[in-house]
């Protein structure tokens, strides 16, 4: 196999350089180096870097649906055919921005405080590839912010490819498994099979405010603040849930700022601001309340939060 770039030529002299040092680089210590960039593993033993995946064993989960980005055609050291479907989602938290230089200086220096990479790889996956024999594909799913970042820029583009592959070997290293560095990035093909929720931890919203049980809950009745529309999730659905998960759509809202909520026990209180809407609801469950996650989409003005049921 030989490695496919989506432009010929690397658009800056930092491209280029960053090109270099990752080829020059030995597996062992390139994977040493990718590790370090990252943070904590989930319950599965799959890495998830970043500020917002992975971070504490008690942090609620969210069922994220990955989105398509691009697919990698690689063989494993058994010659098998590997396919990665590099996938995205604006629900995974974005790194830092970084320039190459500053990249390229991580990655020589092993120092991890300037960038790491929120990114979750699923399970392997038998799939039929063009010629209908059997291969193995797996996704890895970061955010669509370094997504956009990885097809501007080359320099990200090859590094959060090798990051993957060094996830892929880690996560996977029971089986031995190891992959080839010399890659191709198929122009025709962005995905191979069927893209696979993953299961990602997300750490609580700064603006959530937790109620204690004894506190006193009192909302303002105003005719300006209607109630939103919004769906209560049990996950898994049959049964006593593990998590509930409440989605409410807040057309109009911008910012997630804006937005008040307030999580007791068995209770939950939004208000968005300045009188868009309002919502008091009682949960069918009691929950961690301490432990809730929420996150704002700015462009679907959605707020999702994830309590664990106790």
């Amino acid at each position: 196999l030989s490695q496919q770039h989506l432009t010929n030529n690397m658009s800056t002299s930092d491209d280029a350089s960053m090109e270099a040092m990752l080829n020059s680089m030995d597996p062992a210590t390139l994977q040493q180096l990718m590790n370090a960039m990252n943070l904590n593993k989930d319950d599965n033993g799959n890495e998830a870097g970043g500020p917002a995946v992975g971070v504490g064993p008690e942090q609620p989960y969210a069922i994220v649906e990955p989105r398509v980005g691009m697919c990698v055609k690689t063989e494993s050291n058994k010659g098998e055919k590997i396919f990665i479907n590099i996938c995205h989602s604006e629900q995974i938290p974005s790194p830092p921005d970084i320039s190459d230089t500053e990249l390229a200086l991580a990655l020589s220096t092993g120092n991890n405080s300037k960038y790491r990479v929120p990114l979750s790889v699923g399970e392997a996956h038998v799939e039929l590839d063009g010629n209908n024999q059997a291969c193995t594909a797996y996704d890895a799913l970061i955010s669509t912010h370094a997504y956009k970042q990885m097809l501007d820029r080359d320099g990200i583009k090859e590094f959060i490819i090798e990051l993957t592959i060094a996830h892929i070997e880690h996560k996977f290293a029971s089986q031995n498994l190891l992959l080839c560095r010399e890659y191709m990035i198929l122009k025709k093909r962005r995905k191979m099979g069927t893209l696979q929720p993953q299961r990602c931890r997300i750490v609580p919203d700064k603006k959530i405010r937790v109620m204690e049980t004894n506190e006193a809950i009192q909302i303002v009745s105003s005719e300006d603040s209607p109630e939103p529309e919004y769906t209560l999730l049990q996950e898994p659905p049959s049964g006593k849930p593990e998590y509930l998960v409440l989605e409410v759509s807040l057309p109009g809202v911008r910012k997630a700022k804006s937005i008040d909520l307030d999580v007791g026990e068995d209770q939950v209180i939004l208000v968005a601001h300045p009188n868009k809407f309002r919502l008091g609801l009682n949960l069918p469950y009691k929950v961690k309340y301490k432990e809730t996650g929420a996150q704002f989409n700015r462009k679907t003005h959605a707020l999702t939060a994830t309590m664990e049921v106790i």
